[in-house]
């Protein structure tokens, strides 16, 4: 029996390396899709892998982060093209618990149905250990009456997916497809960690009143708690009472219940959750809001250049703005390709216009489409490829000013 997590992310740095320790004592392999993360989530999860951790990071060049077709994609992808027998929907504060060892239950499953578990949520308190950086030993508490807990994830067999045409909807909470049978899984809980702090919960209410401008294909009411939790933040109310109703509904004269009950972790091999990259947790909500304002700009420039580049040629991505990009185009026509925008290691360059192209740091080129990045010098050739490549930039996308010469009939 193999199992994949299907992984979404966004900020998740204070979380990620809890989050990939624990559960791969539970799964084989991760398949984590990046959208718009701008903090250190994804450095962390490159020592990961070189680690030996198995995970298939997929940045997806879409601002914009449709959940629903994404998830949908790549639950697909992997039933089709990995061993994989099953499926497991995580986000990046779900842990996967239950009655003993997990593994051990997802063992024992079988192939022709889709499994429902329930959420099992913690709460944030202003008594937790914040300097615990392995978060389900800083959060301990469960929300004993919270209705979240009715909400419910699925667990799907690749060979269902492959079979009948399974659809997951939004959120993970069911799926969909023919003549499929499933069963209630009470013996696994997803162990939820939705708040770890107070930064990264001001951070992610921020970021999301910002990101959802730009999600036109969300439902009418997708997102809404979200949206609640800012208002309430805003007037003045308790930052935790706030924070552990997460918008799903705890009545206003109702007094949310807690109760002792740590996440499991005696199953877990031994060393298997030591955190080697706590210095690379950082949680500025101002950061992250203004992180994310700078990737809206870039979408509504990514649309102007849309409109004035020209479909039929090429698009390019041209590494440095000195010298050697002056002489790049020598002997060969500019016009040649689109030039998508420049990238430059001087802050001091970063986010302003350069021969009406926007320069841009080497760690947001996942947030524009290219065919080719050119290096403009030879000077510092390889340590700017050596960039590319830890950036997750395919050897084949990497060339030179020959890149254009070639294109000329």
């Amino acid at each position: 029996m193999k199992i994949t997590a299907l992984v979404k992310i966004a900020n998740e740095c204070e979380i990620i390396e809890s989050f990939v320790r624990y559960n791969f004592n539970i799964v084989d392999s991760m398949t984590i899709i990046s959208s718009c993360c701008v903090d250190n989530t994804l450095r962390i999860l490159r020592k990961l892998i070189k680690e030996g951790f198995d995970i298939d990071l997929i940045e997806e060049t879409e601002i914009a982060f449709e959940e629903r077709y994404i998830d949908n994609k790549y639950l697909k992808r992997i039933a089709d093209k990995s061993n994989s027998d099953i499926v497991i929907p995580l986000d990046a504060d779900e842990f996967i618990g239950g009655d003993g060892n997990p593994r051990e239950i997802l063992d024992k499953l079988s192939p022709d149905r889709v499994y429902i578990v329930n959420w099992k949520n913690y709460a944030i308190r202003e008594q937790d250990d914040f300097h615990e950086a392995f978060i389900p030993k800083r959060l301990m508490y469960v929300k004993k009456n919270y209705p979240g807990n009715r909400e419910t994830k699925v667990i799907i067999p690749t060979a269902l997916i492959r079979s009948s045409e399974i659809v997951m909807t939004a959120g993970r909470h069911s799926a969909i497809g023919k003549h499929v049978a499933t069963e209630e899984l009470p013996s696994i809980k997803i162990c939820h960690f939705p708040v770890t702090s107070k930064e990264q919960y001001k951070r992610m209410v921020y970021e999301e009143r910002i990101k959802v401008i730009i999600r036109h294909t969300l439902g009418n009411s997708d997102g809404y708690h979200k949206f609640r939790q800012l208002e309430l933040l805003q007037s003045g109310a308790d930052f935790y009472d706030v924070a552990n109703d997460y918008g799903l509904g705890i009545e206003e004269d109702a007094k949310l219940e807690l109760e002792y009950d740590p996440l499991d972790l005696s199953f877990c091999s031994p060393g298997s959750l030591e955190l080697k990259y706590t210095d690379l947790i950082v949680v500025d909500a101002f950061d992250g809001v203004f992180k994310t304002g700078q990737l809206m700009a870039i979408k509504s420039y990514n649309l102007e250049r849309d409109k004035e580049d020209d479909l039929a040629k090429k698009t390019v991505l041209i590494f440095g703005t000195g010298i050697g990009e002056d002489k790049l185009f020598n002997g060969c026509p500019e016009n040649i390709v689109n030039i998508r925008a420049y990238i430059d290691n001087d802050p001091g360059k970063q986010l302003r216009i350069y021969k009406k192209r926007l320069v841009i740091p080497p760690e947001y080129i996942r947030f524009f489409r290219y065919d080719q990045i050119i290096i403009s010098t030879g000077k510092f050739f390889d340590e700017m490829y050596s960039q590319l490549i830890e950036l997750g930039v395919p050897d084949e996308m990497i060339g030179t000013a020959g890149y254009f010469f070639d294109l000329i009939d």
